[in-house]
């Protein structure tokens, strides 16, 4: 703003900005918010953008599963100032691999939710209430970390995804409920907890037993990245030692 003659075109951009901020440069912006306000004090502003950074999640959350189980979609209501203009806003994660955004959107209603998200990745799953916070590691383990692969989806839902987040997080606490403890897929994995089904299943399809290293080497490689929960990296593993 020091560099720049104030504007009333700066009003609508730095109220975005302020709106999917995150926690520390949302002060920042508020800041230059209010530094512009201050230098147009003779003009009239609109001031309904101010309203887009004070919208709330209620804490309902709802969540949907693509046929592989490594694709969530997790639901969560919001609404605005007195409980005005109700929205859903859709956390699209793809734990395929590393667990992070693949995508998001807000919707007017669940229902509209849940249709754009079979509409993207098929099926039939009905959205599911959510009233243990424990089965949504997959959001709370996403990566924050920009791999330069996002779609376009994504990265317009990048810094808007996290302040939803953030929100929902707080209206969970305020129910007396919380989101599990953020842990790593990537270590202090056990592959016998596939291996063991794996051999079984191979011997009831091929009726042989596959070789105990081969399997638990490839169960290792698989489960380095494990999906989280409702995951079904057996069924893929399965798949890749008959191939073997």
């Amino acid at each position: 703003m020091s560099n720049a003659e104030p504007r009333q075109e700066h009003w609508l951009p730095l109220q975005g900005m302020g709106a999917i901020a995150p926690p520390g440069f949302e002060s920042f912006v508020r800041a230059s918010v209010s530094r512009l306000r201050k230098a147009l004090r003779s003009e009239i502003l609109p001031e309904w953008p101010r309203l887009a950074a004070k919208i709330k999640a209620s804490g309902d959350v709802w969540e949907l599963h693509d046929v592989y189980g490594t694709r969530l979609g997790v639901l969560a209501a919001f609404c605005y100032p007195g409980d005005t203009a109700p929205t859903v806003y859709l956390f699209e994660i793809d734990t395929s691999w590393i667990p992070r955004l693949s995508g998001g959107g807000v919707y007017d209603s669940v229902d509209q939710a849940a249709d754009a998200w079979r509409n993207r990745f098929g099926g039939t799953a009905a959205p599911e209430p959510i009233t243990d916070p424990g089965r949504l590691e997959g959001l709370v383990n996403r990566s924050l970390d920009l791999l330069g692969d996002e779609s376009r989806t994504a990265l317009d839902n990048w810094y808007r995804a996290e302040r939803r987040y953030l929100a929902l997080d707080t209206a969970l606490k305020n129910r007396g409920l919380r989101l599990p403890p953020s842990r790593s897929y990537y270590t202090g994995i056990d592959p016998t907890v596939m291996a063991v089904p794996v051999k079984a299943w191979h011997l009831e399809t091929f009726g042989n037993e596959p070789d105990d290293l081969v399997v638990e080497e490839l169960a290792a490689e698989w489960m380095e990245g494990a999906s989280p929960p409702r995951g079904s990296p057996c069924r893929r593993a399965g798949s890749a030692i008959s191939a073997h």
